[in-house]
């Protein structure tokens, strides 16, 4: 990270650490004093004592970083290989020839963008390709839909996703459209909409390569257009998602893993396992009293000094002048 990006992080860092659970916790600490949950603890002192940790996340898509021994990654746990589609929605794929097709979707909860001019603008771009356009789409139509756009209430897009002639998926940055885009070795163009762990998701597919990301308040057709011929044309965003999507496959199965350490958990307990730094105050946490303590010696040590040296130099001047009477 860059000097500004890193004071960037050290101050949400802070404010997660003050801030966040008393904005964005609320609910869990009501459920916390409503079945008596240890009620005299901070919520994050609470979920510090957690025996295990299961996270939806993998190597695949994560950055490398460390993680205690309770940490388990089960990133594409809701994997599954694609079905067969239904017979119209086959034959429109199948009609796409060598070009292939293009998966757009907002997710199950956003239906389309709020600004309908973004929505047109989306639409003719689409309609100057030669892919053709699967969209899951509930809003108001867009008034120039080409005859290679095919719009739906609902797709299934695991199976789509994992279809031979699927050749770019566009999303919203959602944690489990991203990971089956991922498994089936699909380049992404993500465009967050909502929630902030969406433009971290898209974050980390731009940070390994396999696709780009787009801001759609501020999208234009120039923007929109060159973003899907740049995932399209390069090669490297294949070969980058193709490699990913190896490495989350070489992993041992999610569920496995998951099922396992619960188990473990169960049989052992925790105590090897959990890390008690969770149980510092933030004085020991820091080494608050640990810096200040060296602080002090050295700053004793430094006086000490300074007072046998001006000592030296009063003996030797009192010696000094001794001799010269």
């Amino acid at each position: 990270m860059t000097f500004f990006e890193r004071v960037e992080n050290v101050l949400l860092r802070f404010l997660q650490r003050f801030i966040y659970p008393y904005l964005l916790l609320a609910d869990y600490r009501a459920i916390q004093k409503e079945q008596g949950i240890d009620i005299d603890s901070d919520i994050l002192d609470v979920m510090g004592k957690a025996s295990l940790w299961i996270s939806y996340s993998d190597l695949s898509l994560e950055y490398p970083h460390p993680t205690m021994p309770n940490y388990v990654r089960s990133g594409g746990m809701a994997l599954k290989e694609p079905l067969p589609l239904e017979q119209d929605l086959e034959d429109f794929v199948q009609g796409s020839g060598n070009h292939g097709i293009i998966i757009f979707t907002l997710g199950s909860t956003v239906g389309c963008l709020a600004d309908h001019r973004k929505t047109e603008i989306i639409a003719k771009v689409f309609s100057r390709l030669p892919q053709r356009i699967i969209w899951r789409h509930t809003g108001e139509l867009p008034t120039n839909l080409g005859s290679n756009i095919k719009i739906l209430k609902w797709i299934p897009q695991s199976d789509l996703l994992g279809h031979a002639k699927t050749r770019l998926y566009i999303g919203h940055g959602g944690l489990n459209g991203a990971y089956e885009a991922l498994y089936n070795a699909v380049p992404m163009i993500l465009m967050p909409v909502l929630a902030p762990d969406q433009t971290d998701t898209a974050a980390r597919v731009v940070s390994k390569g396999m696709g780009v990301r787009l801001d759609p308040a501020t999208i234009t057709a120039k923007s929109f257009y060159e973003a899907i011929k740049e995932v399209l044309q390069n090669d490297t965003y294949r070969k980058k998602v193709a490699l990913n999507s190896a490495i989350l496959r070489d992993m041992p199965p999610a569920k496995d893993r998951v099922v396992f350490w619960i188990e473990h958990v169960m049989k052992f307990g925790d105590e090897h396992l959990r890390a008690h730094v969770f149980e510092l105050n933030l004085i020991q946490y820091y080494l608050v009293d640990v810096a200040a303590f060296l602080v002090l010696c050295i700053m004793g040590f430094i006086l000490a000094m300074l007072f046998v040296c001006g000592l030296c130099c009063r003996m030797c001047k009192k010696n000094n002048n001794s001799k010269a009477e």
